[in-house]
């Protein structure tokens, strides 16, 4: 199914994001919505981390520094999305923390009337992170 979902894409250049194509999204995707990031030379180096945020729940994706794109989560709902990135260098001495601007999206309800109980849920922070050791 690579390459059928629909793309929305973005560059983060210093710590603003910026909409270079977008696309209507509707609730009740899962993994179809992918967020793409185009990054500036001072993001590049950068552990990434994707934060959604919506009623008061955020979800993190994780990009590391090597990726450049997400699915948007499964669990988000028609309304209004933030949608924010921060990053940092493993490698520093120093704490080296860079954070984005908010950028609002916005999900348009659907005509899905299925079962909800199925949607997978978005692992969280300490899950990916887990996930990432074990792949190296």
């Amino acid at each position: 199914m690579e390459g059928s979902e629909v793309m929305i894409k973005f560059l983060v250049k210093g710590q603003n994001i910026e909409t270079l194509e977008h696309k209507i999204i509707a609730a009740d995707q899962i993994a179809f919505v992918k967020i793409h990031f185009a990054f500036d030379n001072n993001w590049k180096p950068l552990h990434k981390v994707v934060q959604f945020t919506q009623d008061e729940i955020t979800y993190n994706r994780v990009l590391g520094t090597e990726n450049t794109s997400c699915f948007l989560p499964a669990e988000l709902t028609a309304g209004t999305v933030k949608m924010s990135l921060f990053g940092y260098d493993a490698e520093a001495i120093e704490t080296v923390r860079a954070t984005t601007v908010v950028k609002t999206l916005h999900t348009r309800p659907s005509g899905f009337e299925g079962e909800n109980s199925n949607v997978p849920l978005t692992p969280d922070l300490y899950q990916q992170l887990l996930q990432k050791i074990q792949s190296i």
